[in-house]
């Protein structure tokens, strides 16, 4: 086998080799905290949150907001880093929600 041929099939290997690691490390730092119907429920509760301060003044949304999102978390039994990420990640991806 010339060095010609080796050299561009240790480079078509290469590439495959790096393309599988780049998915495989993706896939993982991509997967939602919070899932499915929990998922569903989480937002639709935040939504209503939301929903629910749309007329307070700033200062008092900030104060209840915080209430209502430890509420969130504690009936979800979720964390707020969880929720946040979960949050980054459909920002991103909207997408890959599916």
């Amino acid at each position: 086998m010339s060095y010609m041929v080796w050299y561009k099939f240790l480079g078509w290997w290469s590439g495959v080799g790096l393309i599988l690691l780049m998915a495989c490390t993706n896939s993982n730092q991509n997967r939602l905290p919070i899932k499915g119907e929990k998922l569903i429920e989480v937002l639709t509760d935040a939504y209503l949150a939301e929903a629910a301060m749309q007329t307070l003044t700033e200062r008092i949304k900030d104060s209840l907001g915080q209430i209502y999102y430890q509420q969130l978390f504690e009936i979800h039994q979720i964390t707020k880093s969880d929720f946040d990420k979960t949050i980054q990640l459909i920002e991103k991806r909207p997408y890959a929600v599916g």
